[in-house]
């Protein structure tokens, strides 16, 4: 049966560089939940996982869509705004924890390189921003498509 995982444990620790737990935090606080999935890939691209890489990207579309989906519908209050950063980043701290800690941890401990916290930062930063262009897009385009239909 063929395997996801890389050849050997040089795979892992030569030369590729992680975002850590702390990395994706960052990430998500900044960047919203899809920062924290766009890392998570990227790490998995680096251990070799291809196949667990497009699986987060997937299910992450699937989460994120519901997560902006929620925000839709809470009221626009400072207290909602911040309970709704605190619940993305939960979430990307729960699924980075859960799906790659170990593979961290490990990375880490046989020398492997890591990412710092500011690149990481900055990812999210951009993650961010392109989330808010993306949706801001859609949005309009919604928009003037139940304009015409009125």
């Amino acid at each position: 049966m063929p395997d996801d995982r890389p050849d050997s444990q040089s795979d892992i620790t030569g030369g590729k560089s992680l975002y850590s737990i702390s990395g994706i935090l960052i990430a998500t606080i900044l960047g919203s939940l899809a920062a924290g999935i766009l890392l998570i890939y990227l790490n998995y691209l680096s251990l070799g996982y291809g196949k667990l890489a497009k699986l987060t990207i997937r299910w992450g579309i699937v989460a994120y869509t519901l997560i902006i989906t929620l925000g839709l519908l809470i009221p626009d209050s400072r207290a909602f705004t911040a309970l709704f950063i605190v619940l993305q980043t939960g979430l990307a701290g729960i699924a980075a924890d859960r799906l790659q800690g170990a593979a961290i941890n490990y990375h880490r401990e046989h020398g492997g390189m890591m990412y710092s916290p500011l690149r990481a930062a900055g990812l999210g930063f951009l993650t961010g921003v392109a989330m808010l262009f993306a949706i801001g897009f859609l949005l309009i385009a919604w928009t003037l498509v139940a304009g015409t239909n009125q």
